[in-house]
């Protein structure tokens, strides 16, 4: 068990730490990362030294619902990060009670946006991929969680939407689950190719960084895309805005925004959307509300 602080949101590590494996988010401060979901999806359990207990078992008893009723949510950004995943929902004042499986999301691949948040992060992008196979993590919501990321996500403002996208269980069953896939905003293009967040096998000659010390990496297999990670994004974005006419606009320091760049938000990223920007969407089925929540499948009906 750790806390929620060891997954701790920090600058210019966007995606953020992810546990490694199947866990649950507890509450208010814990999650358990001895789980073994993949043996059973339905009735999983939490291994430790003095013997196992059921995840079922533990819902049961904080009277939260059950993995079947959950509705099944795919991440591959920074909601995959237990932390970021706990403010969005205690913010909105849902459960933070979350258990979630490790797997692959098939023939799409995690890029980066064409844009700067608020935060001071470039967000991620998906976008088709024949046979790459990217790491994402399967969070099991209940209705209340859904429409607090709903929210968070910006879906009524048109800044991404709910579609259907594949994944794949360690254990190699798949489901079609749903997720979050941005809309409003442009896709980063260099070279006539987007760019994909920086793997475990990434190496930057020119700086010289690693994983886990310097980015957070995004494991992916069979990849069609030139990778970098958060930093050197940061950098080639902050030099991009600083040599354009209006100038000194971005100052990025990593993972956050001087006054100035807070105060130019957006004149900066109308100048990366123009000089970097493309508008794709991924070739998914759409949903067409996700505030409706008791339309949305559960993972019993999927599994």
């Amino acid at each position: 068990m750790e806390g929620l602080n060891s997954y701790a949101k920090k600058p210019g590590m966007y995606p953020y730490r992810r546990p490694d494996g199947d866990y649950l988010m507890v509450g208010d401060d814990s999650v358990i990362t001895r789980i073994f979901f993949q043996e059973d999806i339905f009735d999983p359990v939490m291994r430790f030294e003095s013997g196992q207990a059921s995840v079922n078992d533990l819902l049961y008893s904080m009277r939260e619902e059950p993995l079947e009723n959950r509705i099944p949510v795919l991440f591959y950004g920074s909601k995959a990060n237990p932390a970021d995943m706990h403010g969005c929902l205690s913010r909105h004042g849902a459960s933070t009670t979350v258990p979630a499986y490790n797997g692959r999301t098939v023939g799409f691949d995690v890029v980066h946006a064409a844009y700067v948040s608020e935060a001071g992060s470039i967000p991620a992008h998906i976008v088709n991929s024949d046979e790459t196979e990217t790491e994402a993590w399967l969070h099991l919501l209940d209705d209340r969680q859904v429409l607090a990321v709903n929210d968070t996500e910006k879906v009524r403002e048109g800044n991404y939407f709910l579609g259907r996208l594949p994944f794949r269980f360690r254990g190699g069953k798949e489901i079609t689950a749903y997720a979050y896939l941005g809309d409003r905003h442009p896709t980063y293009f260099e070279n006539e190719s987007p760019v994909a967040l920086a793997s475990c096998l990434y190496e930057s000659v020119h700086n010289g960084f690693s994983p886990g010390f310097d980015f957070v990496p995004v494991n992916s297999f069979n990849r069609r895309y030139p990778e970098r990670n958060q930093k050197e994004m940061l950098e080639l974005f902050d030099g991009e805005v600083l040599m354009s006419p209006e100038g000194g606009l971005l100052h990025i320091r990593p993972g956050e925004l001087s006054m100035w760049g807070r105060a130019n938000l957006g004149k900066a990223n109308d100048i990366l959307a123009e000089r970097f920007g493309r508008h794709i969407t991924p070739d998914v089925e759409r949903v067409d509300n996700c505030y409706e929540t008791g339309s949305l499948k559960r993972l019993r009906d999927l599994v």
